[in-house]
This record gives C-alpha cells, sequence and structure tokens, in this order.
C-alpha cells in the first residue's frame, strides 16, 4: 500500500520552489533532504509536463531513492549515476572509445611516467618520500593529480601552470618545473588511452568529453529538469557540465559535513547562481536526541568544516531513545563474533527491523558474512543496485557505500588504528585535510542510524574513539 508522504512547511518550500534557475537544498543528515528532493522530481514532472533526471552520488542510492520512492506512489522516480548517465550520453553522440579504465589506471600512468623518461629532455618530478625507491607512492601521487587536472578541467598547460593546488594540500612541494613533468605525464596519458593498445576512457573524462562535444548534444538530450543529491562529492567538472545540461532548473542537494571525497569549489565557480536560491534543513527526523548529541559533538573536532561557510550546525531532534553503544574487543576476530552476537539479539526483539553493519571495506565485510552464515543469520553485501535496502534484516555496507542510506539500528564496525582513520594519508594529501575526510567518514555511518547505535573498537583503538564524548555513550562488553 502507498504511503503519504508528511512534510513540513520548511520542506515544502523547497518542493514548490520557482521551477526555473537553480535551487541549493543544503541539509543535514537525517533532515529529509532526499525525500524533498524526490518530491520535488515529481512536482516538476507534474506542474511542467517536461524531462527530470534524477542524479545521486553512487548506485546504491540511485537504488534506494527509487524504492522509496515506491512506497509513496506506484510509478517510482528513476535515479542515476553521474558516469551512468553520461556514459551513455556520450555514447549517443557518437564517441568512440567509451570503455573504462577501471583498475588499470595506475598502470597506464605508470606506462606513460616510463615513456616520458624516455625523452632526451629532464623531467624534475616532486620527491614524494625516501623510501619510494620503486615509485609507487610517485605513480599514485601522479594518478591523484591526473585526477584533480581533470576533475577542474584544466586540461591546458596555461591553465594548470598556475593553477593554485587547492585540494592537493602542501604536503609535497610543487615546483614550476615539477608541474612541468606532471603535465608531461598527464599527456601521454591521455594519449596512451586512445592508443590501440588501451582505447579506453577512465571515469573524469565523461565530464570533459561532455564540455568538449557539448556542440552535439541535442535539446532533446538535455533533461528539463536535474537534480543531484550528495552533490558535495561530485568534481567541479562534473557540476559544470551538469548545469550547462539542464535546459530549465537545477535542484542541488549538499551537505559539506557528509563530504567524504576531498572536493574545494564555489557553486559560482561551476556555473551554479545560489544567490538568493539557497534553503537550509537544519532540523533531523532520522535519528533521536542520543544519536545526533553524540555526532554532532564528534563532528566539532573537524576545525576545516567548522571554517567552511556552507556548514549547517545540526539541531537536536526532539525524538529520545537509547543512548549509544560503544562496544570493545581485543581483535577483528574477536570484534566478528561479538557484532554476530549482537546482531541475533536484535533480529530476536526486532524482526522486522533494518540492521546495518557499517564497515571500512567489503574485503572487511565479508568476515563478518562469514561468520554470520555459522550462525545461521541472513544477510546482504550492498554493492550495487539490485539489494532492497528497505527489507528488514542485516545489510553489510562499507563507509562509502552507506550515504544517503538509513538503517533501523546500526552498527559501526572496524574503529581501530589504521582502518579508521585509514593508517597513512595518499601521497600529497595534508594531514589535516586527511584526518577531516575520515572523520567525516564516521560521521555519516553514525547518523545512518534511526533508533540505535552501537559502536565497536578494536584494539589498538581507533584516535577517533578519544574524539567522542565519554558522557555521551555507554561502554559494554559482550560475553
Amino acid at each position: 500500500m502507498e504511503e503519504t508522504i508528511q512534510v513540513t512547511k520548511q520542506q515544502k518550500n523547497c518542493i514548490t520552489f520557482q521551477p526555473e534557475g537553480d535551487l541549493l537544498v543544503r541539509g543535514i543528515p537525517g533532515s529529509g533532504k532526499t525525500t524533498v528532493l524526490l518530491e520535488r522530481a515529481r512536482y516538476l514532472q507534474m506542474k511542467q509536463n517536461d524531462s527530470v533526471l534524477f542524479m545521486a552520488y553512487n548506485k546504491s542510492l540511485t537504488a534506494y531513492i527509487r524504492q522509496i520512492s515506491l512506497k509513496s506512489d506506484s510509478k517510482p522516480v528513476e535515479a542515476t549515476t553521474f558516469h551512468q548517465w553520461g556514459l551513455r550520453l556520450v555514447k549517443e553522440i557518437s564517441l568512440s572509445h567509451t570503455h573504462y579504465i577501471g583498475d588499470r589506471k595506475e598502470d597506464v600512468v605508470r606506462h606513460a611516467y616510463h615513456t616520458v623518461l624516455k625523452r632526451n629532455e629532464p623531467l624534475d618530478f616532486p620527491k614524494i618520500s625516501d623510501d619510494d625507491t620503486r615509485n609507487s607512492k610517485l605513480i599514485q601521487f601522479l594518478s591523484d593529480e591526473i585526477s584533480w587536472i581533470k576533475g577542474n578541467g584544466l586540461t591546458e598547460w596555461a591553465r594548470y601552470a598556475d593553477k593554485p593546488r587547492i585540494g592537493r594540500g602542501n604536503q609535497i612541494k610543487v615546483s614550476k618545473q615539477n608541474r612541468y613533468a606532471i603535465f608531461s605525464v598527464f599527456e601521454k596519458y591521455n594519449e596512451l588511452l586512445k592508443s590501440y593498445q588501451y582505447k579506453s576512457i577512465d571515469y573524469d573524462d565523461v565530464a570533459l568529453l561532455i564540455d568538449q562535444y557539448f556542440h552535439k548534444v541535442s535539446k532533446d538530450q538535455r533533461p528539463a529538469h536535474i537534480l543531484i543529491d550528495e552533490a558535495q562529492d561530485l568534481t567541479a567538472m562534473q557540476l559544470k557540465v551538469i548545469a550547462k545540461l539542464a535546459r530549465t532548473s537545477l535542484t542541488i542537494g549538499a551537505d559539506k559535513g557528509q563530504q567524504i571525497y576531498h572536493r574545494n569549489f564555489a557553486w559560482k565557480d561551476v556555473g551554479i547562481d545560489v544567490i538568493g536560491r539557497s534553503k537550509f534543513l537544519n532540523e533531523t527526523f532520522r535519528s533521536t536526541q542520543e544519536i545526533i548529541r553524540l555526532a554532532k559533538d564528534f563532528q566539532k573536532r573537524d576545525v576545516l568544516l567548522l571554517k567552511d561557510e556552507d556548514y549547517t550546525e545540526t539541531v537536536l531532534p526532539s525524538a529520545s531513545g537509547q543512548i549509544p553503544v560503544l562496544v570493545e574487543s581485543n581483535n577483528l576476530d574477536a570484534e566478528v563474533n561479538t557484532i554476530s552476537k549482537l546482531v541475533k539479539r536484535y533480529l530476536l526483539n526486532f524482526p522486522d527491523d533494518t540492521i546495518g553493519i557499517i564497515g571500512y571495506s567489503n574485503r572487511r565485510l565479508s568476515k563478518f558474512s562469514e561468520t554470520l552464515d555459522e550462525h545461521k543469520v541472513p544477510w546482504v553485501m550492498i554493492k550495487e543496485d539490485e539489494t532492497n535496502m528497505l527489507l528488514p534484516g542485516v545489510k553489510l555496507v562499507s563507509y562509502y557505500s552507506a550515504k544517503g542510506l538509513e538503517f533501523d539500528h546500526v552498527i559501526v564496525a572496524n574503529l581501530k588504528k589504521g582502518c579508521l582513520p585509514y593508517k597513512k594519508s595518499p601521497p600529497g594529501m595534508d594531514e589535516e585535510d586527511f584526518l577531516a575526510t575520515e572523520r567525516r567518514k564516521f560521521f555519516v555511518a553514525m547518523t545512518r542510524a534511526k533508533y540505535t547505535l552501537t559502536i565497536s573498537a578494536v584494539r589498538t583503538y581507533s584516535p577517533f574513539i578519544d574524539e567522542l564524548n565519554p558522557s555521551l555513550y555507554k561502554k559494554i562488553t559482550i560475553k
């Protein structure tokens, strides 16, 4: 049976905002941002009777959006990721070489690096570290720098040469000569991608290709209205082409507090005008006071976020519930057994609820699946777009795939030193920026919970455990 969506006056103002131009909806976790975007998509479709495109940050979120839209309407709102939709458009405008290079990207970067080294001219690359004898860290740095170059549309030497490297940190000093060497690898990398050997593009090429061949995109291929959920994690170039593609309106849902990829840009820099066209949703309806109080207190450790002009402080919800729980284990195997026992208790007491186990990687989560199988506990791994997130039961999901989702009960696992935060920052990224991003992963994971939140720490404990206010949780030991 279809459910009636109840919206607040604040949410309705977002839904029915004028259907022309740009709109930024900033919403804290659980504020109904996704619901607002869904209802606005329906509103625009009904009022304008024109094409509407709904984009989300990843495949699991697009599936979730479709599933929750079916709860309130027999006709679902179809959502897609930028890469899914963009690649289809690139193919429609008859461009060749649209196969993704995927995990082979660093291999092609290494190929490009060794190729340019054979030139007669000497190239001066930045020094990454003294122990990088096989240049693996340099290759990773070059791969990340290439993504940054493409993500900001700096594909010409004149634009890259003096561009402030905002978002790339100052851990590694990059001189003008270093930039020339990097750009030489960048150009050779692009050349290799187009070669007969690879015949591929990388994920960052999609936005660049749409921008380059925009004159080939017909009016019928451009949606009248585009809506984006979790837009804070798109690149500047992706947002730029999305803004160009929307014929009538662009609606953006974003929360800098949930930004788990390092992006630095202003909306105006990507052609989006939000002056006088910005709405705030700072009241959460998902979680309890106890959960939000702990998460909000932890978020205050993110100094970089607090300085951001787009930061929206969370308002405590009216609903009250159980205080969050911290469970400590001596090792990762003990953690798996402890959480499996806890899950069995939840299933016994709340058979109609959803239980989300959030871990730092699918590989680590597979350890939980093996133990859950031994305990004869059904589970589902959320990876792509085929999982029904609304069905009761146990869902295993990574920190990255958990964004935008919600569960009745959440167990945040793997709070171990070296897991979260990860043991080291990527080459070239400032430690402060890296830790801020890792904190946001933890904050996002905690705020997926509706009723109960359990945090699982493993010796040697994550330093984030020390950043949690001990008066806002209780510590227990599962025997």
